[in-house]
C-alpha cells in the first residue's frame, strides 16, 4: 500500500497476499490494476481470487489479448482488473491517441471529463493504483522491449496533391526578377 516491493517465493501465497492490498484500495474507491506477465496468469488469478472479492462486495475482471473493446471497457470498469503490462500500456496509448491535442495524463483526464462521448470511447478510467506481480519480469525483462502503437494513415492525401498541382500551375508564369530572385548561399 505504500509503494514498496517484497519478494515472496513461489508457493508462499503471492497471489493471495496481493488481494489484501487490492481489496483495501478498491474498498477505498480506488480503481486497481493487478499487472502480471501473461494472459493465463491474469485470467487464472482473477478467477481464483474472485470468491474473496465477491465476499467483500467487489467485482473483478481480467483483460486478455483478444478481448473486444466493449469487454475491455467493462473489465477496466471493475473494482479490480487483472491484466498484463502490455495490454495495460497499449490500451493506455490507444486512449491517449483519441485526444491528439493532449500531452499529459492530467490533460487526458480533463478531456475525458469534458466529453461524454469520449468517456464512452475510452477503455481505461485512468491509472490509479497498480500491484505488479512478478515485478522482475514486468519491470525488467519485459521493459527491454519498447512498446510502440502505430496507426493507419487515414488522412486524405488527394487534397495535398491538388494544392501542390495548383501551386505549380500558378508558378509557371512567374518571371525571375519580377516575382522571385535567386540567392546563392553557402551551406555548412
Amino acid at each position: 500500500m505504500r509503494g514498496c516491493m517484497t519478494e515472496i517465493q513461489t508457493g508462499e501465497g503471492k497471489t493471495l497476499t496481493a488481494t489484501l492490498a487490492a481489496a483495501t484500495a478498491a474498498m477505498a474507491g480506488i480503481p486497481v490494476h493487478v499487472v502480471t506477465v501473461n494472459d493465463y496468469l491474469s485470467q487464472r488469478d482473477a478467477e481464483l481470487m474472485m470468491p474473496i472479492y465477491d465476499r467483500l462486495g467487489l467485482n473483478v475482471h481480467a483483460v486478455v489479448h483478444a478481448m473486444p473493446n466493449a469487454e475491455r471497457r467493462k473489465a477496466y470498469g471493475a473494482d479490480i482488473t487483472y491484466c498484463t503490462s502490455k495490454e495495460l500500456v497499449f490500451d493506455y496509448l490507444r486512449d491517449i491517441k483519441r485526444f491528439d491535442h493532449v500531452r499529459s495524463p492530467l490533460q487526458a483526464h480533463a478531456a475525458n471529463l469534458q466529453s461524454r462521448l469520449a468517456i464512452r470511447s475510452l477503455l481505461l478510467r485512468g491509472l490509479h493504483f497498480a500491484i505488479v506481480d512478478e515485478a522482475d519480469s514486468v519491470l525488467l525483462d519485459e521493459a527491454r522491449t519498447p512498446l510502440i502503437l502505430s496507426a493507419e494513415d487515414n488522412e486524405n492525401h488527394d487534397i495535398d496533391i491538388s494544392l501542390i498541382l495548383a501551386a505549380l500551375e500558378i508558378t509557371e508564369n512567374f518571371k525571375k526578377g519580377e516575382h522571385f530572385d535567386i540567392e546563392k548561399s553557402v551551406l555548412f
